[in-house]
């Protein structure tokens, strides 16, 4: 497998190496191991999420992707598509908050029916309006795996000694450059929100029942569900509001810009980027931000979310996101008069 050595803002690429230690049809004998397990001990789970997945037209979802893409300022050309016959089932009882996730190493998403048995438990047996209402469910968690799969992808190799024999490691990052050591619930809020909004455009592309999936947005939505992504996107939604009202942009203009970011892999662990977090929210504030992780109790989550209020920025800060977030637009600061 040839590897690519530099790239452009965007899409995948992997690092380190002139070609991977493994194949591409290699790399998958394990999630297919799992795969089959996973049949074995749920199999009208399994046989359900099939027929959501043979279902869904991944053509239509990747063109609606595309001009998405291109809305955004992104090139559409650097689109990583996944593929119907790369998606897998796993059993993975320990990863308590993941219904699902891509693997940016091998290029896969994985639907883990351990922690899709509300799923199972509502859609055995249930009527028709049901089935189609949990359907959407997955369409939904598929769609947010596949925004990931869109987003700025680096992957590196690294040979490494263990034991006297040759092995390998690697280390990969999704969205934002450096998140992983920061600010997961940035990239994952803003991550959630694309793929609620690529949801409801593949809903009315295709037909499907609007008022069914808006129930699902109203509900993933909403804050008070304590949660991951109600408090991640609660954040993004307010920072975006208050930098456009700050700065007399038009509604919107502050997250077209942010969610750009993910796509096309801003970074988020420089010094300058982390300081305009400090004077903006204060910085007892940016290291509770920093610190919550996909594992984050939603105990945790909640009293996080009641511990921030965002007041109007004064000029020379929202100057400094403007700049930050490409947007062409500046405000004067009266203190320099």
């Amino acid at each position: 497998m040839n590897i690519e050595q530099t790239k452009q803002k965007g899409g995948r690429s992997i690092r380190g190496v002139e070609k991977t230690p493994f194949s591409e049809e290699e790399s998958r004998e394990y999630p297919k191991r799992l795969d089959g397990k996973a049949r074995i001990k749920e199999p009208e789970l399994c046989a359900f999420l099939d027929s959501v997945l043979d279902v869904t037209d991944f053509d239509m979802l990747y063109g609606i992707f595309e001009k998405y893409l291109i809305r955004s300022g992104v090139d559409a050309g650097v689109l990583n598509r996944i593929p119907r016959d790369h998606f897998f089932f796993v059993l993975n009882e320990s990863a308590r908050y993941h219904q699902a996730y891509y693997n940016p190493t091998w290029n896969y998403v994985a639907l883990n029916v351990a922690n899709l048995q509300e799923i199972k438990d509502r859609v055995l047996g249930r009527d028709a309006e049901d089935r189609e209402y949990i359907a959407l469910q997955v369409v939904k968690v598929i769609i947010h795996e596949l925004v990931h799969a869109a987003s700025n992808i680096d992957v590196t190799w690294q040979e490494k000694d263990v034991d006297g024999a040759q092995d390998w490691e690697t280390n990969s990052c999704v969205g934002y450059r450096g998140h992983h050591d920061a600010f997961v619930a940035l990239n994952e809020g803003v991550t959630e929100r694309v793929a609620q909004e690529i949801f409801m455009q593949y809903v009315q592309a295709k037909g499907l029942n609007r008022r069914l999936a808006g129930k699902i947005i109203a509900h993933e939505t909403d804050a008070r569900d304590v949660g991951r992504y109600p408090v991640f996107m609660a954040f993004v939604e307010e920072l975006t509001r208050v930098i456009d009202e700050s700065v007399g942009l038009d509604p919107g203009t502050t997250w077209e810009a942010l969610k750009r970011g993910v796509f096309e892999g801003s970074p988020l662990d420089a010094e300058e980027v982390q300081e305009l977090f400090r004077d903006t929210f204060g910085e007892k504030f940016l290291q509770r931000y920093k610190a919550i992780h996909s594992d984050t109790t939603a105990r945790d989550l909640g009293r996080f979310g009641g511990t921030y209020e965002l007041n109007a920025l004064n000029p020379n800060v929202a100057n400094r996101w403007l700049e930050y977030l490409g947007v062409s637009a500046r405000i004067p600061d009266l203190s320099e008069k």
